[in-house]
Formats: structure tokens, sequence, C-alpha cells
């Protein structure tokens, strides 16, 4: 009888003793993962921090130099436009940094509207256009689709697209050649598979680095001998759009070959919408 009264005492103690052992071992879980995502979060503002002082460090530059040859007009435009190409990283850098602060808040939205995949590839293309031109690289565009007319998030695949090119030609050295390339594979009498291929001959990328490549602020340490600017984010940024809309990236790249990105979206085509 006291044996029993004692384990009738004894078990909800026990008990509530491992539910508070419990309760504690997950209070030390969620803060170590605050205190890791309050770290990262420290580590992307002091990246971002360190890739923006650089160009305004150089503006102040030659904003200054400009000032001191105002008596030679073509010396002050070179500076003039060298400010405004910085102006454009810049821009392009706040840019990202907004995209990475609502995926990193969950804020990301995917808004799907009726697209023209024709009106949204020759957009992207006018995007990057003059820096083809500057570079001098050669482009070859081969599009093979029956459904131009998609459900799909033009702004985001316009961005998608458009990254991909800017890269491919951002790590292409002038007089390269860079081909894109638009294939639709029909699924079914409502979705069309779409694989967009963006291949250069650039730099390439070493495999130990591709592992690495959709990772925040990634970069390929052998191009550091390079003008190559990049605030390393938008891959990562690529990437999290893509899986968003639920399709996928591939890549392969060899040193000094050149790189090949492959995205894969199934999309819904217009034509079952009427």
């Amino acid at each position: 009888m006291q044996i029993n009264f004692l384990l009738w005492i004894c078990i909800p103690i026990i008990v509530i003793l491992l539910f508070c052992l419990f309760t504690l071992i997950v209070i030390f879980i969620l803060q170590r993962k605050r205190k890791k995502n309050e770290q990262a979060s420290f580590d992307y503002f002091s990246k971002i921090v360190h890739d923006l002082k650089t160009p305004i460090y150089a503006i102040d530059g030659f904003t200054l130099l400009a000032s001191k040859n105002l008596d030679q007009p073509n010396k002050v435009e070179e500076y003039l436009n060298k400010i405004t190409n910085i102006s454009h990283h810049m821009l392009a850098l706040v840019k990202d940094v907004t995209d990475l602060s609502k995926i990193n808040s969950d804020k990301l939205e995917i808004t799907k509207t009726i697209g023209n995949l024709i009106e949204i590839i020759d957009a992207c293309l006018n995007n990057v256009e003059p820096q083809m031109l500057k570079r001098n690289i050669k482009f070859e565009k081969d599009v093979q689709i029956l459904h131009p007319k998609v459900i799909a998030d033009e702004l985001h695949l316009n961005q998608v697209l458009t990254n991909l090119l800017s890269n491919a030609i951002k790590y292409t050295e002038p007089n390269g050649k860079i081909s894109f390339t638009v294939e639709e594979q029909k699924l079914n009498d409502l979705t069309s598979t779409y694989i967009f291929k963006v291949k250069d001959t650039g730099y390439g990328m070493s495999e130990e680095f591709q592992k690495h490549l959709f990772e925040p602020f990634a970069q390929e340490r052998a191009l550091a001998h390079t003008d190559v600017e990049s605030s390393g984010l938008g891959l990562f940024i690529v990437k999290k759009l893509i899986d968003k809309m639920n399709g996928k990236i591939e890549v392969t790249s060899k040193i000094n070959e050149g790189s090949c990105f492959i995205v894969t979206l199934d999309l819904d085509i217009v034509e079952t919408y009427k």
C-alpha cells in the first residue's frame, strides 16, 4: 500500500521533471538557432556594407577628379561615365539586398498572370543587349515553342532569365560567345515543360565551387584577379525564385571552357483558359 502510494506520488513528479527537461532542451535549441540566424543576418549585413563601401569610395574619388579637371571636358566625361557605371552596380546590389530581405522574411510572393514567353524573352534580351554590344559578344538565339502564351510570374521569370544572361555576359571575355535556347515539351493538354538554356564560353567554374554556387555571397576565388563585379547574391536569389515557381535549375561548367545553366519550368498554357 505504501509502495503504491509512493509510486502514485513519484510518477507524476518524474513526468513533470522529464517535461521540464524536454522544455529546457527545446528552449536551448531554439536559442541556438536564433543566435545562429542573428549571426547569419549580421554576416549578411557586414558583407553588404563592405560591398557598398568600395563603390562609394570610387564615386567620391571620381567626383573629386572631375571637379579638378573641369577645363578638360574629355576627362570629365570619362569620370562621369565611370560614376554612372558604378552607380548601376550599386543599384543592382541594393535590389539584390531587397530581394534577399524578402526571401529571409518569407515575403517573396509569386504572382501568376497570362504572359507571352516571346515578349518576356525579348524584354530580357533588351535588358542585356547594351552589355553584349559593349563587350562585342557573339549571341545566338533559338526559340522552339508552340505555345508562347502561358500562366506565369512574368516579373520574376524576367528577373531569372535577365540575371542568367547578364552573368553569362559578365563572365565571358570580350569577343566570346553566348547562346540562348528555349524548348517546349508538351506534358498534356493543360501544361508544357519549358527548358531555358544559357550557355557561354566564359571563365567557367571549378567542381568544388559548383557545390556552393547557389549559396549567398558565393564567388569563385579564381575570378578574384578579373574585373568582374558581383554581390554574390544573384544566383542565390535566382535559385529561390525558381524554387518558388516549382521549377529547377542545373549547371554544367568547366574552368576556361564556359558554363551552361538550364532552367526547367512547367507552365500552364493559355489556350486551356478560354
